[in-house]
């Protein structure tokens, strides 16, 4: 991490997912569905980056996400809602999920790692991709059908700033900290907004 933000990466709280080279990033708060939509794209193909911190900087002509090496981790909602997910629970602890309402399920922090080596199969992380897309999650549990916005291009760096994730080691006034050089990297990468209810499976269909 320190040498990539000394190069002036800047680190986002967020997930990432590539396939065929072209990179997607979702940006949010904790429990807002990163890691949970970066495993249902998987499902339709895409590589694993990252599910919690994401770098955001130059390579050559194009935006790169430079992943950490570290499995995702997601609550047991997002377990029980995948075939492919649900062997990773003991069976006394999938019928005690399943007994819960989709609002108690959803306010569970049991965490999970899903290996995506056994899960998915080899070959399937790419710890660099260029960033093609990024998502910002302002939705919420329950309410109105999700919706996505694009960003115009003068808010897209003040949209996206609230997620830069610092470390007690930056120095001050750090390049990789700061709006201006967040503007330069976003300049050619298309920002959304997305709102309304949570929909993970909409939303996965959709950026694909």
């Amino acid at each position: 991490g320190r040498t990539l933000r000394r190069k002036g990466h800047v680190a986002l709280h967020a997930s990432g997912v590539a396939r065929a080279g072209s990179g997607i990033a979702f940006a949010g708060p904790s429990g807002s569905g990163k890691s949970t939509l970066a495993l249902a794209l998987m499902d339709f193909g895409s590589d694993y980056v990252s599910n919690d911190r994401l770098f955001l900087g130059n390579r050559a002509r194009e935006v790169e996400i430079v992943g950490v090496p570290k499995w995702p981790r997601v609550n047991p909602g997002t377990l029980l809602a995948s075939d492919r997910l649900r062997s990773l629970m003991a069976l006394d602890e999938i019928a005690r999920y399943k007994a819960l309402s989709r609002t108690e399920l959803w306010a569970v922090e049991d965490k999970y790692d899903v290996p995506v080596h056994s899960i998915y199969g080899r070959g399937r992380l790419a710890l660099r991709a260029g960033l093609e897309s990024l998502y910002i999650l302002s939705w919420k549990h329950g309410g109105e059908p999700a919706r996505v916005h694009p960003v115009a291009p003068e808010g897209k760096a003040e949209a996206v700033a609230p997620f830069i994730k610092t470390e007690p080691y930056d120095p001050p006034r750090s390049p990789a900290c700061s709006a201006a050089n967040l503007a330069l990297l976003l300049d050619d990468v298309s920002v959304f907004r997305v709102t309304g209810g949570t929909d993970i499976p909409w939303l996965a269909r959709r950026v694909m």
